[in-house]
């Protein structure tokens, strides 16, 4: 099975967290998300005048990159982290995020809210992704032949998807229910959460009548010491752009749905 893992220990409960998520859904929002976090930064503290060694110093990490993070016995991966790097500071954490494809809602969050109360970074953004109705997995499908498999293939590549991606009955992908992010702010007063911000609800694309801040500034990419002016820093960095968000996580939906074809399939044989 064309599949990945991350691995997270607490060394605290001494649980083991094994989580097995789809390559494309995943580490396509994944990167789609950091990346815009990042070139959003990086532009308007540019317009804005800060200087380009500052700028130069946000960066991002996470699985792709291999970045691993400790805290005694425990180890856990990002999906995605942009560092702040500050040779004086060992923490250069500032953003972490974690995304859930049909992970509960709770362990989400928990893994979420672990980056905060362990002090690996300030904010930390969520995303979660929910798909329902996929067909069994136990049951493994025909396929006449390879041109049959091969036109399956053609007829849906490039297809947007938000419901089923099906085939002769059978739902390779499921219906993406939901899609929304969360910020959480660590504050002098606590955990800060937004309200969560839909792309999909109820199985419904509603990013036309959606707000496109997260109330993420320029604040939470750089400590203070390297940018000190407060009107820069509560400057909104508006990362969120819903249109091409959407069209990655279509073009996931599909890859995903054809990549199990792909692992599943079988051709009868004559």
């Amino acid at each position: 099975m064309n599949q990945k893992y991350r691995v997270w220990y607490d060394g605290d409960t001494h649980k083991v967290t094994i989580n097995c998520y789809p390559s494309d859904v995943h580490e396509g929002m994944s990167t789609m998300v950091v990346d815009s976090m990042v070139d959003e930064a990086r532009r308007v503290m540019h317009i804005a005048g800060v200087s380009d060694d500052v700028i130069s110093r946000i960066r991002k990490a996470g699985p792709v990159t291999r970045t691993s993070l400790y805290r005694g016995k425990s180890h856990k991966e990002p999906d995605g982290l942009i560092e702040f790097k500050d040779p004086a500071s060992i923490h250069a954490g500032r953003i972490a995020l974690e995304v859930g494809f049909s992970q509960s809602y709770s362990s989400l969050q928990r893994a979420t809210l672990w980056w905060i109360e362990q002090k690996k970074a300030t904010v930390a953004v969520m995303l979660c992704l929910t798909e329902i109705e996929k067909s069994s997995s136990e049951v493994r499908r025909q396929f006449g032949s390879i041109e049959e498999l091969t036109l399956l293939r053609t007829t849906n590549t490039g297809a947007s998807h938000i419901r089923a991606a099906q085939y002769n009955g059978y739902k390779w992908f499921g219906i993406l229910r939901d899609a929304f992010f969360e910020t959480y702010h660590q504050t002098d007063c606590g955990v800060i959460k937004s309200e969560p911000v839909y792309l999909v609800k109820d199985a419904v694309d509603i990013t036309e009548s959606i707000p496109s801040d997260l109330t993420v500034t320029v604040g939470d990419f750089v400590p203070y010491g390297w940018v000190n002016d407060d009107d820069v820093r509560r400057l909104a960095v508006k990362f969120l752009q819903p249109k091409p968000l959407m069209e990655e996580l279509s073009d996931a939906v599909v890859s995903t749905a054809l990549q199990r074809v792909q692992d599943a399939f079988e051709v009868q044989q004559e």
